[in-house]
């Protein structure tokens, strides 16, 4: 158990910044591809080159954000699966005393899941990066209106 939990660590600290990056800089692009040409419609003159491209870019960036968004959130379910296999396999050992099953289960049940955190603040789930996106979209499309 302390080993998955090491791994675990080990996984976060590795691959938690990317993910966190990854995610910021497609909610930039996304949030500066809906809304520039919206803002710059009346400097630039769009035609259908320039906006096939802004689309394209649009919708490129957008199915990378939810395909994202998606995996992401189906990492901590899993993760929460996972435990609760350990924990009947470490209760269902032939070897094993009542002690130590009961043991075993509750701290295979009291460890945290496997899933990515926020550096062990909270776990990313679905409903995390969808807040996330929310207020970001709401904060453009206010900044949007205010000029």
């Amino acid at each position: 158990m302390q080993s998955l939990a090491k791994l675990q660590t080990q996984m976060n600290a590795m691959l938690g910044p990317l993910l966190l990056i990854d995610f910021a800089q497609l909610m930039l692009m996304t949030c500066a591809l809906a809304i520039l040409p919206f803002k710059y419609l009346n400097y630039v003159e769009l035609n259908v080159a320039t906006g096939l491209a802004f689309f394209g870019n649009f919708i490129c960036f957008l199915l990378r954000l939810v395909t994202l968004i998606i995996c992401m959130g189906k990492v901590y379910p899993t993760g929460l699966a996972v435990n609760s296999a350990v924990a009947r396999a470490l209760v269902s050992a032939k070897d094993s005393s009542e002690c130590q099953s009961v043991v075993a289960y509750l701290t295979a049940y009291a460890t945290n899941p496997i899933c990515f955190t926020a550096w062990d603040f909270f776990p990313i789930t679905r409903g995390t990066l969808l807040a996330a996106l929310s207020a970001i979209t709401t904060y453009g499309v206010l900044l949007l209106q205010i000029d």
